[in-house]
């Protein structure tokens, strides 16, 4: 059986949505292809420059986290993460969701739970602008006084269209005054810097999903356990056919 890799290595400068998106394809398409999976240690993962780890603390911290590496590290071929997310991702993009779902199982979350579990959770990943970034393409829009209004009108919608009391978490950078309004709007929990792992636990696992326009949201849709999922609809990648797909203004986009 052939044996397939693809990129680990973000050297410095490339966050971990970035290079996990590639590996969870990998392994969606060694699956459907009855191909081998080989998987080395996350390395060299950004970001880590604003906490208080170092590059390769970091990496492990995102490796026990993952758990996805294999103990087999020979391989044949290696497959560019591009042709992955973008040829074959986008052709099987319902196919491939069963066997990264798959994947959740080896998630290893040892924190908190920071749900109220008497509520549906409501997480809305917010990316604001910090010193790593390495994309400045407009159709990321980072965080700013006008996209805050985007946040404010999709939350909204979804409050008006879904009959159900919600635990609000924003998960984003920055400082408590840039948030505050939705703490006071909505009765949202501000998360601000928080661990990595925390916020991409709690990204993946929560009831309904609210993204940003960055891989870091993605890669956490990509487990497939959110109940629902919204989204800008000009987004870099496809997201899975499920997902409610808006407006630059925060309104549902009605799917033909």
């Amino acid at each position: 059986m052939k044996k397939l890799i693809t990129r680990n290595d973000g050297s410095n400068s490339e966050g971990v949505g970035s290079i996990l998106q590639g590996i969870l394809h990998l392994y969606a398409f060694c699956k459907i292809n009855n191909l081998e999976f080989v998987c080395n240690k996350l390395k060299n993962i950004s970001h880590f420059q604003y906490t208080d780890f170092d590059s390769n603390q970091y990496s492990e911290k995102l490796n026990n986290f993952f758990n996805l590496h294999t103990e087999n590290s020979e391989f044949d071929e290696f497959v560019d993460p591009s042709w992955l997310i973008l040829n074959w991702g986008e052709q099987f993009n319902q196919e491939k969701k069963k066997h990264i779902k798959d994947l959740f199982n080896k998630i290893n979350y040892q924190g908190k739970n920071l749900f109220d579990n008497d509520k549906k959770s409501l997480s809305v990943h917010i990316r604001n602008i910090n010193e790593q970034d390495v994309c400045f393409d407009q159709r990321r829009e980072l965080f700013s006084e006008k996209k805050k209004n985007y946040y404010i009108n999709i939350l909204e919608n979804i409050l008006k269209n879904e009959e159900q009391e919600f635990d609000i978490h924003i998960f984003s950078q920055g400082n408590y005054e840039e948030f505050k309004l939705f703490e006071e709007r909505f009765n949202a929990k501000i998360n601000l810097n928080s661990d990595i792992i925390e916020t991409l636990y709690h990204l993946i696992t929560c009831n309904y999903l609210v993204t940003s326009n960055s891989s870091f949201s993605w890669i956490s849709h990509l487990y497939g356990q959110n109940e629902k999922v919204f989204s800008r609809d000009n987004f870099f990648h496809s997201w899975y056919s499920e997902t409610i797909l808006v407006d630059y203004n925060g309104n549902y986009i009605q799917k033909n």
